[in-house]
């Protein structure tokens, strides 16, 4: 089987699969967690590795492809070396996620996302499939919708006014189709929505890396702050819930509460679940 996690930033996701593995160990199981990039780093086939590396820094040109900062500082195209291993050794994510925006454009965003699905299609047949042979239970720590979700919840934000006429529908034809997709091909054998306040999970993500991810707030539409990422994540949540409605999907409750209460829970309703 597959089991995939839906839900904000920062709400405890990876704390709650690094708990979970020991347990499935525990219990005779050999759980493999597989995201893209530990795909693009560990996967033991040469051609997944390179064309998960080159789609993943690809997701990055698109995401600066059209935006701007200051005048007074250096173009954004001349921080991207040529090479996608050369973007991954050097920490480049870093640098741009650092970036004081003055502009980006919704097609941009959209690029972000097509290339985004791409690479979903890509990971699910050659890693998480594959993996099956190997393993009995592999774990997506994040399942790749909420990445496309976020992308154009953004996108739409930076709708400008030529472009009002036509681009919030294609931004929601784009959300059904992600939708369609991932319900359709991409659909893990178990799904499970953790929820949780935004608010809450800002709180937990500063704690956890002191700064928010590069799409975790409204940055890419020169929007930054606390505000801003309990904006998008609030948007996220409300398309999560839905989806994980339709699908039928548990959900787990992250409160403010221990942790350990959290993750308790949390794993007495994966493994009541899935028959572990």
């Amino acid at each position: 089987m597959d089991i995939a996690f839906l839900g904000i930033d920062g709400i405890g996701k990876s704390t709650l699969i690094n708990s979970l593995v020991p347990i499935l160990h525990s219990r005779g199981y050999s759980p493999k967690v597989v995201t893209w990039r530990r795909a693009m780093r560990e996967s033991d086939n040469p051609f997944v590795r390179d064309t998960l590396r080159d789609l993943y820094v690809g997701t990055f040109r698109t995401m600066f492809g059209w935006a701007d900062r200051e005048r007074s500082e250096a173009e954004i195209w001349k921080l991207f070396p040529s090479e996608s291993q050369v973007f991954i050794d050097t920490g480049v994510e870093n640098t741009l996620g650092n970036l004081s925006l003055t502009s980006n454009a919704t097609a941009g965003l959209l690029a972000t996302a097509l290339v985004e699905l791409a690479g979903n299609f890509f990971l699910k047949h050659n890693e998480i499939d594959r993996s099956k042979t190997g393993h009995d239970i592999i774990i997506q720590e994040t399942f790749g919708y909420k990445h496309i979700v976020k992308e154009l919840l953004i996108a739409r934000e930076i709708i400008g006014e030529n472009e009002e006429s036509f681009a919030a529908s294609i931004v929601q034809n784009f959300l059904d189709l992600a939708e369609r997709c991932f319900m359709a091909w991409l659909q893990p054998t178990y799904g499970f929505f953790v929820r949780g306040s935004p608010q809450l999970a800002y709180e937990w993500r500063l704690k956890q890396s002191g700064r928010v991810g590069v799409i975790e707030d409204f940055g890419l539409a020169s929007q930054h702050g606390r505000d801003s990422f309990v904006n998008l994540q609030t948007a996220c949540d409300g398309i999560f819930a839905g989806y994980a409605a339709k699908c039928g999907w548990p959900v787990i409750e992250m409160q403010d509460r221990p942790v350990e209460q959290n993750i308790r829970h949390a794993n007495d309703v994966i493994l009541t679940t899935i028959g572990a």
